[in-house]
């Protein structure tokens, strides 16, 4: 998996890149915001992030995405969900203990 969050003074953090999954390339589809500056500044202070759809790069199967629910500050833990069968993922893990463990401690903040 490849990814890459930035900062930007103006709005809240956002992440741009790609994913490779079982040899399936999917990239950052970013909805259109309708925020306006203030808007996206007050969220920026109040430490809010935007979180893209990861799509499929073709866009053949609508339902092949996975949405972002949590990262930590410095993307090094993500945790997010692929809506095609609902399969949840915690990143980097490497095995199901590692994963067990790193969702044992980011699980207080997605309260």
């Amino acid at each position: 998996m490849t990814m890459k969050g930035y900062r930007d003074f103006f709005r809240p953090t956002t992440f741009k890149g790609k994913m490779l999954i079982d040899d399936k390339v999917y990239d950052v589809f970013e909805p259109e915001r309708s925020d306006r500056f203030i808007a996206k500044m007050k969220k920026k202070m109040n430490g809010d992030r935007y979180f893209p759809i990861i799509a499929n790069e073709n866009r053949t199967d609508l339902d092949d995405y996975y949405t972002i629910q949590w990262a930590d500050d410095k993307f090094n833990t993500l945790y997010f969900i692929h809506a095609k069968n609902n399969s949840r993922y915690v990143a980097p893990a490497q095995n199901a203990v590692e994963a067990n463990k790193m969702w044992e401690e980011i699980q207080h903040f997605l309260r």
